[in-house]
């Protein structure tokens, strides 16, 4: 059944394959970018997404086709703490008991994603009386290709000594402020699927050619790494020479391991795009004319 349904598929769309028109177009677009995921004791930060494609698309109607193509992403997210880590009952470098009390002011931490992209459309051409409308609907299967983390802030080591009510801030004892403690370490992404939109006014320049103006939208459906809330949050290691010292934290691991961030890590970006795109004159088929009328005059009476 199937055998004999194809050819009968094949021959009916055979007129749209044949008048149909092919475009190609290039874009580049920058915008918001964030991660959302929930943070405990501060907030959540965007930063700046931005992406790269080249598509091609096959109008089967003169207002609806189909696009297909290869892309390139950037998402960013991060978060931002200012909140205390307590450790009570603690031993100091002269062997005293007391509670340890470590202060992050505008600790904030990036994580950057790059993505291949591979799209896949429904799109909606709305031709006005100067301009174009193009409209973009589809899913795109993403690729993951790297990823980093990078944080920084202004962290404080205090120590509270409760039988003499006394706080030391005295760096010698291991109670400093430091701000030159900047963490980075590799991220590895997981694929994903996302969503995403377009819509772009299309300003013609030649018969072929056009300028694209718009935005753009896109949204991952799943997310891009595990928040496993594995590790403590700790900074044993800010500073060269305190790691004993601070014996009772861990050293710093991102914060996507630690309970800090929880939920789903599911990245989004909203952004401005522009381009370029070529479109192919329509493939229209002609046929020989055999008039009718000079076969006629050949049996007609000469006078």
């Amino acid at each position: 059944m199937l055998k004999r349904s194809l050819p009968i598929c094949l021959f009916l769309l055979l007129p749209v394959l044949l008048h149909g028109q092919s475009i190609l177009e290039i874009t580049v677009d920058a915008g918001y970018s964030a991660t959302l995921y929930k943070v405990a004791d501060g907030k959540r930060l965007g930063g700046v997404g931005y992406g790269a494609d080249l598509g091609y698309s096959y109008f089967f109607h003169k207002n609806v086709g189909i696009g297909v193509g290869v892309g390139f992403r950037h998402y960013a997210g991060g978060a931002q703490l200012n909140t205390l880590l307590d450790y009570p009952d603690v031993i100091d470098t002269d062997k005293e008991p007391y509670e340890h009390r470590t202060y992050l002011h505008n600790w904030r931490e990036k994580q950057d994603l790059y993505y291949v992209e591979i799209p896949l459309s429904l799109q909606f051409r709305v031709p006005l009386h100067k301009i174009n409308l193009w409209f973009a609907l589809g899913a795109k299967y993403n690729i993951a290709v790297a990823g980093h983390t990078a944080a920084q802030g202004d962290i404080t080591h205090r120590g509270y000594y409760e039988k003499w009510d006394l706080t030391m801030d005295i760096p010698a004892h291991g109670f400093y402020e430091t701000s030159d403690f900047k963490p980075s370490m590799s991220l590895r992404p997981k694929n994903t699927v996302a969503l995403f939109a377009r819509m772009d006014v299309g300003i013609p320049l030649t018969e072929h050619w056009q300028i694209l103006i718009g935005v753009n939208a896109h949204y991952c459906l799943m997310p891009a790494y595990v928040l496993d809330g594995k590790d403590d949050l700790g900074f044993r290691n800010d500073k060269a020479g305190w790691a004993d010292a601070h014996y009772f934290m861990t050293d710093y691991s991102s914060l996507l391991h630690t309970p800090v961030l929880s939920g789903k890590a599911n990245p989004l970006s909203v952004g401005l795009e522009v381009g370029v795109r070529y479109i192919f004159n329509k493939r229209e088929k002609s046929y020989p004319c055999h008039c009718v009328t000079d076969r006629i005059s050949w049996f007609q009476p000469r006078r």
